[in-house]
């Protein structure tokens, strides 16, 4: 990312070859400027939405009401205006807490992301089972874009699978951790 002098401007390079899971109904399209254009305004309340409360990430990071505007000037690349220089701005844009990127798609199609099915990310892993109060369970993006930096010939991820137990009873989690079953 570059930073205008004046510290008003954040223009961001989008990386390349990202591509959304194989899910309808993105079908695994690549990522765009557009895409993350589109996520921070409904974010940030700064377009016309038909869904919940936008600009609920304003409540907790106040900073990010400092934000202007957003706009994809071209395919790869997405400006941030900020109204006057704010210190925690950057740090709230790259937080993985704050900069959810959502496909425009799903939301027209579902309204939202508050069903498990729907969500259709670009990350390693592709949610594929959630049982509330038990388990989350993550498979494999076999298109995904990352590879080993020590061996840049082998994509990642390298597990198949990962499965996440719920558990709140703590003597359970110790039973669980004793016997091997989780980690």
């Amino acid at each position: 990312w570059d930073i205008s002098p004046d510290g008003l401007t954040y223009t961001f390079n989008i990386r390349k070859g990202v591509h959304w899971h194989n899910k309808a109904p993105v079908n695994g399209r690549e990522l765009t400027a557009s895409d993350i254009e589109y996520s921070w305004q409904r974010m940030l309340g700064l377009g016309k939405f038909s869904e919940g409360e936008p600009g609920v990430h304003i409540k907790y990071f106040p900073e990010l009401s400092e934000v202007e505007s957003i706009t994809a000037t071209d395919k790869w690349t997405v400006v941030f205006k900020l109204k006057q220089p704010t210190l925690g701005v950057l740090s709230d844009i790259l937080s993985n807490n704050a900069g959810l990127v959502l496909s425009r798609e799903v939301i027209e199609q579902y309204g939202d992301i508050t069903d498990w099915r729907n969500v259709v990310g670009t990350g390693p892993f592709e949610l594929t089972d959630w049982v509330e109060g038990s388990s989350w369970t993550y498979t494999k993006n076999p298109d995904y874009w990352g590879t080993d930096e020590k061996y840049p010939e082998n994509r990642l991820p390298y597990l198949d699978k990962i499965r996440a137990l719920i558990t709140k009873d703590q003597a359970t989690v110790l039973a669980l951790m004793r016997t091997g079953k989780a980690d």
